[in-house]
């Protein structure tokens, strides 16, 4: 008889919880979030970073301190404090607190550097949303800013509620404890039914008919590797290295980037069809990819979902991560075919999925491949700060969650696509390699784009 991973979850959590109104349930996505924290014991939590160049003398720490601190007294999601209880992962609500960090980079040291410098010594205690001001000597007339959230606490639809609230609160001075008079037991209360309603749909969508459809669909498209990790892992851990790290790889992160005009017809939901076909025919081929080893089609993962029907516009972490994978790489009927039906059960929790792949014969052990995001920053208001609007820049991260990482930000005018990969997996110019066939198949979906960026050009 299967045992529902998410009814399993809140019968051990209603056993902890009892009489204790400072914890709260975790969804899906911030339980495996938490698994994988344990399993990667010494490693960075993985976090959501946006950053922002100010006229420097721009920002003023204080000041935006306390506006932090007014957005995490509205938004329970950024007061939570993850724990286990007995080991059950459980929310624990503390008080508000706004964290302002001033960076400034070490000698020979730019911006970027500093930052990530600062990134991959994140400890997971503390609060969940921090602010981090960065200067070096290579651009002394600007400062950037990094806005950085515990991704169990903050999803797409998140960012916009932060970027609007930093922007008001700082504007109209408001503390926190005016803040939190204004919205008081109201927030939580809305915060903790719209986890519960994520939970239930996730429960809902546990039952046979979900988990066959799964279990076939990693039963056609080929082979998939030896089991790994144990069941409940997160799914999109990177693997290990295939060989020894080269001694001359310093910065174990790459990245290459491409803009093109958006489309005519620039909806979602001819997009994401037509990226993930993209990236599917870049990965596929790739000769020192874990898919290629194993003889398999590769697995691309993706985040999907909102807040639940019926759920108040809260902060947090309702998502799902939903699994790709094709047989004919860079055909976009097929994808197409592929992805609408996935998307019929796209509410299965990944857990969920990973078990029903194993006892359909898979063995899968839960990683993927590649990683795709696709953010539509016209959701997304600016960050005005002292009157003056942070110019968005990108820049390569710490650390990826897979060896390949596609992220893709979309304007009212054009995408900027973004692919990263883990150095210590992928050589670099089968990574470029695979990156124009990425460019190539995806203008071929969408139409030709006359200014293709360099895929040579590395971010900063």
């Amino acid at each position: 008889m299967h045992v529902n991973i998410t009814e399993s979850y809140l019968a051990q959590y209603g056993g902890v919880a009892a009489g204790r109104p400072d914890l709260h349930p975790v969804t899906g996505a911030q339980r495996r979030f938490l698994t994988m924290r344990r399993l990667a014991v010494g490693t960075a939590p993985i976090v959501v970073p946006l950053y922002f160049e100010f006229p420097r003398g721009t920002v003023d720490p204080a000041r935006l301190e306390e506006a932090a601190a007014c957005l995490a007294a509205r938004h329970p999601a950024l007061r939570m404090r993850f724990d286990t209880a007995a080991p059950v992962p459980v929310q624990r609500l503390a008080e508000p607190e706004g964290h302002v960090r001033r960076l400034a980079a070490r000698a020979g040291e730019s911006t970027a550097d500093a930052l990530r410098r600062a990134l991959l010594a994140w400890a997971s205690e503390g609060p969940v949303l921090r602010l981090l001001l960065a200067t070096s000597d290579d651009r002394p007339d600007h400062e950037t800013l990094a806005v950085v959230v515990d991704h169990a606490a903050c999803d797409e639809q998140s960012l916009g509620l932060i970027t609007d609230g930093l922007t008001r609160a700082y504007r109209d001075r408001t503390s926190a404890r005016e803040a939190r008079a204004g919205a008081g037991r109201r927030a939580v209360e809305e915060y903790r039914d719209a986890v519960e309603r994520q939970l239930a749909v996730e429960r809902a969508a546990s039952v046979p008919r979900d988990l066959d459809y799964w279990a076939g669909r990693f039963a056609g498209p080929g082979p998939i590797g030896p089991a790994g990790p144990p069941e409940g892992a997160r799914p999109t851990g990177a693997s290990r290295p295939a060989a020894p790290v080269p001694a001359e790889i310093i910065d174990p992160t790459g990245m290459v980037t491409h803009r093109r005009p958006l489309p005519a017809d620039g909806a979602r939901t001819g997009l994401f069809p037509a990226l993930l076909s993209a990236v599917a025919a870049a990965v596929a081929p790739l000769p020192s990819s874990v898919a290629k080893r194993q003889g398999r089609n590769p697995l691309i993962g993706y985040p999907w979902g909102g807040r639940p029907l019926g759920a108040a516009p809260v902060l947090g972490c309702f998502l799902n991560t939903v699994l790709f994978t094709t047989a004919a790489p860079g055909d976009l009927d097929e994808a197409c075919d592929r992805w609408w039906d996935d998307i019929d059960h796209a509410d299965t929790p990944v857990d969920e999925v990973v078990r029903a792949a194993r006892r359909g014969g898979s063995g899968w052990s839960g990683t993927v491949d590649a990683l795709l995001t696709l953010e539509d920053t016209t959701r997304r208001p600016p960050l005005e700060l002292g009157g003056v609007e942070g110019v968005e820049t990108h820049l390569r991260g710490p650390a990826l969650q897979s060896p390949v990482a596609v992220s893709v930000s979309q304007s009212r005018r054009d995408l900027l696509v973004r692919m990263g990969w883990n150095r210590h997996q992928l050589d670099d110019q089968e990574v470029r390699s695979a990156f124009d066939t990425l460019c190539t198949t995806l203008d071929g979906h969408l139409g030709p784009a006359p200014d293709r960026t360099d895929p040579t050009a590395f971010l900063r």
